[in-house]
């Protein structure tokens, strides 16, 4: 019984050890994910999801509550960059922002349409 319970502790013992090692030698491992853009948070994305976002996305707002745009976020709460490719998707689909006046009959000073600037920005900021 001794033996028994020596070997599965050696065992699982050489199996962490061995992977472990295999992780460490992984090339592939990173610390986190890795920026390969120059578009910013600050200097870009925040002001236009300020302007035609954030009126909806944020604590209390009509969208859900755990979708909150008004922050960056962290690795714990994830916020704005964590529905990065959520959000690209959405503005490639014309989904968000939800605005259904035809701007060809009137102007609103509520429209919260995106344009091909801004909407090129977000994409590039989410796929960097």
């Amino acid at each position: 019984m001794k033996f028994r319970r020596f070997s599965i502790y050696v065992l699982s013992g050489l199996v962490a050890a061995f992977a472990a090692t295999s992780a460490l030698n992984h090339r592939d491992v990173s610390a986190h994910t890795r920026i390969t853009t120059d578009i910013s948070w600050g200097k870009n994305i925040q002001g236009i999801l300020e302007e035609k976002c954030m009126s909806c996305h944020h604590p209390g707002g009509l969208a859900p509550d755990f979708i909150n745009l008004t922050v960056y976020g962290t690795a714990t709460e994830p916020a704005a960059r964590g529905w990065a490719e959520a959000i690209k998707i959405e503005i490639i689909t014309g989904r968000m922002p939800p605005w259904k006046p035809d701007g060809r009959f009137s102007s609103f000073d509520t429209n919260k349409m995106l344009t091909q600037e801004e909407k090129d920005i977000i994409i590039a900021w989410a796929d960097g």
